[in-house]
């Protein structure tokens, strides 16, 4: 009798403590099912289902890295290809403005005499502009050629008269007047703002 009383005090004793773990119900690895204090052991397919994970953040990550650099690389392309065309631009500028430069320094030594010259005051103009630039000349004030001779301050031009020069190029032979009795001639080139004179023939 005693032994069985001290038997089932030590089994009440142990009782709380064993109630107060967590327990885990794990397959047994024979088809069953076991209770352990341990957490279960990773499955098989728990193990090649993390294994496929890694393998696809690896992959994606990978996969964001090259798609960085051909972004990257093509930044750099194309950055390259836009300072390329600018300085296609810039050279192209330079060829057209030593042309007109050409242009200006021809027609302007085309209309200086290296003896004997005198300002065509009376608005007549020498032979051969008949030809450089045909036609009457035009009372009627352009635009373009007021602001360029207002952006010169060119003097004694309240008034003026001009023809253009031949084909329709954007060169004018001006000539202003204060009273229409005294005329004073300049070249005018309005795209580019550019006066030229008093000219003297």
């Amino acid at each position: 009798m005693r032994a069985k009383v001290a038997l089932v005090a030590g089994l009440l004793a142990c009782a709380p403590a064993a109630w107060g773990q967590k327990m885990y119900k794990c397959p047994d690895g024979k088809g069953g099912m076991a209770f352990q204090q341990t957490p279960c052991a990773d499955t098989a397919e728990e193990v090649e289902a993390r294994k496929k994970a890694k393998e696809q953040a690896e992959a994606d990550a990978k996969r964001k890295k090259e798609e960085d650099a051909r972004k990257l690389e093509e930044s750099r392309q194309k950055a390259k290809e836009r300072d390329a065309a600018y300085q296609e631009q810039l050279k192209a500028r330079e060829e057209i403005d030593k042309k007109n430069q050409a242009v200006e320094q021809t027609h302007m030594q085309g209309t200086t005499k290296e003896q004997g010259t005198k300002a065509f005051d009376d608005g007549s103009l020498p032979p051969g502009f008949e030809m450089s630039h045909p036609g009457a000349l035009k009372e009627v004030p352009l635009p373009d050629i007021s602001a360029a001779l207002a952006k010169n301050k060119t003097p004694s031009c309240p008034q003026y008269r001009y023809r253009q020069r031949a084909n329709g190029l954007p060169e004018y032979v001006v000539q202003c007047t204060v009273d229409k009795r005294d005329w004073v001639t300049y070249f005018v080139w309005p795209r580019s703002d550019t006066v030229k004179g008093p000219a003297k023939f």
